[in-house]
């Protein structure tokens, strides 16, 4: 099945194009159009009319980047009739370390000293997710950091931490 995949929840733009388990593009771009997300999906060797799905980051992240990319992933399956599904940014984040052994811990900065935060725990290749995403300031991200016993992998955007 050949999914097409959107995010612009965070800084970057990031575009996919995935058939199974192979992927036919991915890469970032500075703005959502139409007729450049269908420059990469023809460079991966594919028509439009042969996409069968599209995927889109639903948040946490920036409101103005989500509100785009949720209405060009929504205005791209409508034309191509296709479904369209929502996918957790900071789950899609976790799934890029599905193959470690342990406890993740994703987060993005939400500005004014906040950050998305959600815990997941990967094990023989399945990615299982321990908390919802939550919003924490920074000093409680780092108290609830420091409380998690055993190895833990931080991803995101982790500068301060």
């Amino acid at each position: 099945m050949r999914i097409l995949g959107l995010s612009s929840a965070t800084k970057i733009i990031s575009l996919g194009l995935i058939d199974e388990e192979k992927v036919l593009a991915a890469t970032t771009i500075a703005d959502i159009q139409a007729e450049k997300i269908m420059f990469y999906v023809k460079e991966a060797g594919i028509e439009p009319k042969q996409i069968e799905g599209v995927a889109v980051a639903q948040g946490p992240g920036s409101y103005s980047g989500l509100r785009g990319s949720l209405a060009a992933a929504k205005s791209l399956a409508q034309t191509l009739d296709v479904p369209l599904v929502g996918v957790p940014t900071l789950e899609a984040i976790a799934y890029n370390l599905v193959e470690i052994e342990g406890t993740m811990a994703v987060m993005l900065d939400a500005r004014m000293d906040e950050y998305n935060f959600a815990l997941f725990g990967a094990s023989q290749g399945k990615l299982r997710r321990l908390t919802d995403d939550l919003v924490l300031k920074l000093n409680v991200l780092r108290e609830r950091l420091s409380s998690i016993s055993g190895h833990i992998w931080v991803v995101g955007q982790t500068k301060d931490i």
